[in-house]
């Protein structure tokens, strides 16, 4: 049991115990920004000493947004917020990491404005919502979207724990 509380190292990362708090869905956020609820959550998380904590899932676009709470890392004005997240966290001396995630054919119109999408047109089989496949255009401007997202995150200090290669021409991220 004693281990639980010793730092462990992840990737070059000193972790400062190994309590993790994995992606939830908070569902605090408004319009994909972060509240002062959601800040509070992840100050009283790495307060009780979790030292690694998972965001539930940022949004790299408005159209992979699933629920209206869900964060977003989707443009700059979401930059202020996140880092009011990576603060709280650090000031405990705790740990954040950021998921990155497009929720495709389970995204809602209701939430989104738009048909969910995915890699193929079909049925959701859950929601019996058309799908909108893809073009090869839309699939590298999602990629991009992914990247920028990447890079707002590691900007307001969110740590890495792994990598991603990805090939981007110069005009995208």
């Amino acid at each position: 049991m004693s281990k639980l509380f010793e730092p462990l190292a992840v990737k070059g990362i000193t972790l400062p115990n190994r309590f993790v708090r994995s992606a939830t869905v908070e569902n605090l956020g408004r319009q994909g920004l972060v509240t002062d609820s959601l800040e509070l959550l992840y100050r009283e998380l790495a307060r009780g000493e979790v030292g690694l904590i998972v965001t539930g899932g940022l949004f790299p676009e408005r159209e992979g947004q699933l629920f209206p709470g869900q964060l977003g890392a989707h443009s700059d004005e979401t930059i202020a917020g996140l880092k009011r997240l990576t603060q709280a966290v650090h000031n405990y001396v705790g740990k954040i990491a950021a998921q990155l995630l497009h929720s495709g054919w389970n995204c809602r119109p209701q939430v989104t404005g738009s048909r969910p999408k995915g890699p193929s047109a079909l049925v959701n089989p859950h929601s019996r919502l058309q799908v909108r496949g893809l073009s090869t255009d839309e699939i590298e401007q999602l990629v991009i979207a992914f990247a920028r997202s990447a890079r707002r995150t590691r900007e307001v200090a969110f740590i890495s724990l792994g990598k991603l290669s990805v090939r981007l021409s110069s005009r995208t991220a």
